[in-house]
């Protein structure tokens, strides 16, 4: 199973912002090329009594401010 993952925190809301955008544009590189190759081994595996695998690829971004919740009733 394949799972990776990064952190980064101390960020302003603009960086993150900046950080997501960036991330969909990786994303979406990302999941055409694995398409392209996907539908390339289905294409050619799909005739095959042993072609019983299937496959999930995602990618996700989080971003959230962390900084203290505010009591504004004092």
């Amino acid at each position: 199973m394949l799972d990776r993952c990064v952190y980064f925190d101390q960020l302003t809301e603009q960086s993150a912002e900046q950080l997501a955008d960036y991330a969909r544009s990786l994303a979406n590189e990302a999941m055409h090329a694995l398409n392209r190759r996907a539908l390339e081994l289905q294409q050619a595996d799909a005739a095959k009594p042993e072609a019983s695998h299937r496959i999930n690829f995602g990618l996700y971004f989080y971003h959230a401010d962390e900084a203290p919740a505010r009591n504004v009733s004092q």
